[in-house]
């Protein structure tokens, strides 16, 4: 039998803290996750070590480079693996205050030999001293390679001022450069990567590093690029479209009419060549009602190549205050919606972002210490970075280039020396004594948990859009002020 890491998780094994890192080839919507798991640095060795010979001679092999009986790694790498009795994650408590998930499927059955993808720095050695921390290099980059796009949209929330835009060469530079450092996702954003004119040998150079990444746009792709993406080994692209109503898209999205004419072009040959589409929508008080949202699920409903319909009301965007307030849905609207998305099924899923029976409801909770364990985990400048189009590293790539979360720019550092920063590493753990306004976290007492640790408790660009800082509660807590904004 031999048994490896399933190819949905890599290990990064550094000095003093290992990590299982999820590999994300698409999108993954679960914001309670952590993305990486530290574990000691013993337990990153067994891991990345399984898969090179049967089952049997691993643990043999195990055994005789790290000093342990066979039988206690055989024991330890059974607990691991999936079974009817016990198909959970399954928990290790290593002390009082500490204790690893593993993912339930972590471990695979495999059937021939193959060894386990990961990633190890010099300075590692699997008998060192475990002391969780943050990783010494972005498990996951963000990487905006242009600002540009094939459509202008009304509920946009990009900034577009951001110049200089990097060259093709500075972007295949970078991404060799992640590549040799041991990043394990890259994500492409804009504008939207296909107005790029240099996008497909982005895209080459993207699979060559071994990356995969989920791969979103507006625009209506043709037969000629559709193969090109499949040539690439794309099976499954997210494509956003708002109506299929000519005069509402070129309201919303400011497109001619034949816009429309185009993706059903697209979506025929993305049948032909076997590439699924993940269809977005962005509801406003333009294509809100109920007859649109009927009139669009059955368009969709005539192409085998919809797999998934999601639908999110329009974020508010401190970019575009003034047109925010013209287009915002209400919230009846969005109650409808929902009742809707449950009485109807096709071949496609439907799903709902922010939407609930109650239409959108910004979920507050009661007490902080509620707050702390309910909210959604920020990975920001924890395990992720954003590359912006001009070369600045943001903590978010939704907060552009705002001042406080900007780390430096990868034109004058590398992407190490900017991950590693006074600055970064002040954001990460910043001290509840050195807050200077009058905000309620410089006396909360959960600050630690909510704002130190490794899976934080508050979305910085939420925080942003209210008026606030870094020094201040998340719009969710209930120490914050209140807000009538989608965010």
């Amino acid at each position: 039998m031999i048994i490896k890491l399933s190819p949905s998780y890599t290990i990064r094994n550094q000095k003093n803290c290992s990590y299982i890192v999820r590999v994300d080839k698409i999108i993954n919507n679960d914001t309670n996750e952590f993305g990486a798991i530290p574990i000691p640095p013993f337990i990153g060795y067994i891991l990345s070590r399984l898969g090179r010979d049967e089952l049997d001679r691993d643990l043999m092999l195990l055994s005789d480079e790290m000093g342990i009986t066979k039988n206690a790694i055989h024991n330890f790498v059974a607990q691991l693996l999936p079974n009817q009795d016990n198909r959970g994650n399954k928990e290790f408590k290593l002390s009082d205050t500490f204790s690893i998930v593993f993912p339930s499927n972590l471990l695979e059955v495999c059937e021939s030999v193959e060894e386990t993808s990961f990633f190890e720095t010099e300075d590692f050695n699997w008998s060192q001293e475990f002391i969780p921390q943050r990783p010494s290099m972005p498990l996951s980059v963000n990487l905006m390679v242009t600002t540009l796009c094939n459509t202008s949209c009304c509920y946009c929330y990009a900034n577009r001022s951001l110049t200089p835009l990097m060259s093709t060469v500075e972007i295949v530079d970078i991404i060799k450069e992640l590549k040799k450092k041991g990043v394990v996702n890259l994500t492409l954003t804009g504008g939207d990567i296909f107005a790029h004119k240099d996008w497909s040998v982005i895209l080459e150079e993207v699979i060559n590093a071994g990356y995969k990444p989920f791969l979103s746009t507006k625009t209506p792709l043709s037969p000629t690029d559709l193969k090109v993406l499949h040539d690439l080994g794309y099976t499954e692209i997210q494509f956003s479209l708002d109506s299929d109503d000519p005069c509402v898209l070129k309201e919303l999205i400011k497109v001619d009419e034949d816009y429309i004419n185009h993706v059903i072009t697209m979506f025929e040959a993305c049948s032909k060549h076997g590439i699924s589409i993940l269809i977005r929508s962005v509801l406003t008080k333009k294509n809100g009602s109920l007859e649109s949202v009927a009139r669009l699920y059955n368009f969709l409903s005539n192409y085998s190549c919809v797999k998934e319909w999601i639908m999110t009301p329009a974020f508010f965007s401190e970019y575009k205050k003034q047109q925010y307030a013209e287009i915002e849905i209400d919230n009846d609207s969005l109650k409808a919606i929902y009742d809707f998305s449950k009485k109807h099924s096709s071949n496609f899923r439907i799903g709902l972002n922010k939407i609930s029976s109650d239409g959108y409801v910004l979920q507050k909770c009661n007490t902080v210490s509620e707050f702390v364990c309910r909210n959604q985990i920020c990975l920001a400048n924890t395990t992720s970075l954003s590359i912006l189009a001009n070369g600045l590293c943001s903590i978010c790539e939704m907060l552009y280039d705002h001042p406080e979360y900007i780390l430096g720019s990868v034109r004058k550092a590398s992407i190490s020396e900017i991950w590693n920063s006074e600055k970064a590493l002040n954001l990460y753990s910043p001290q509840q004594e050195n807050i200077e306004s009058d905000s309620p976290c410089k006396t909360c007492e959960v600050f630690s948990k909510c704002k130190t640790t490794f899976g934080k408790r508050i979305c910085y660009l939420d925080i942003t859009k209210v008026g606030g800082n870094q020094e201040d509660p998340d719009p969710r807590c209930p120490l914050s002020k209140k807000t009538k904004y989608i965010l």
